[in-house]
């Protein structure tokens, strides 16, 4: 029988890996594979790219009638709001006021993509606006508040870009 942790490194575990060119190389990530490889066999490649958008990316997506932007493993949406509305709504959820920092090539969470620009850290997601740049990626600049989550489903996500 396979084991119910994913991570696990013995022989009954289903290793999947999604490959393939993103911009200037080529690519290889191991993914956790219950998920992805259901949502193929449910929707085909369209099932499994989905697999891999965050929850709160598709959301927002639908409620604001947007698309996600991507580099590699990160997904943004542009926001509606300023960044006075968006630290309100940090004294609403976290019960203290998030103030944007200013920031130059900060790592952004534990993987190799750098901010150059703004952010508020949220529980979910972060909010920033300016260039974010990664290794093998041509470099995305936000203009506005935009949310900002990594990809699910990821068996290492430090490791990736």
């Amino acid at each position: 029988t396979c084991p119910t942790d994913p991570t696990m490194e013995t022989p009954e575990v289903t290793r999947v890996h999604f490959g393939g060119t993103d911009e200037t190389s080529a690519f290889l990530t191991r993914l956790i594979p219950q998920e992805p490889l259901a949502a193929f066999k449910r929707g085909g490649e369209k099932g499994f790219f989905d697999s891999l958008k965050p929850d709160l990316i598709k959301r927002l997506e639908e409620k604001l009638g947007v698309a996600a932007q991507r580099q590699g493993d990160l997904f943004v949406v542009k926001l509606p709001y300023s960044w006075e509305q968006v630290s309100i709504f940090g004294l609403l959820a976290n019960e203290g006021r998030a103030e944007p920092k200013s920031v130059k090539a900060y790592p952004i969470g534990r993987t190799r993509h750098k901010l150059t620009g703004r952010y508020i850290e949220g529980l979910t997601a972060y909010f920033v606006e300016g260039t974010i740049t990664a290794p093998h990626h041509a470099p995305l600049t936000l203009k506005g508040v935009h949310a900002l989550v990594q990809a699910e489903n990821l068996f290492n996500p430090a490791g990736i870009d």
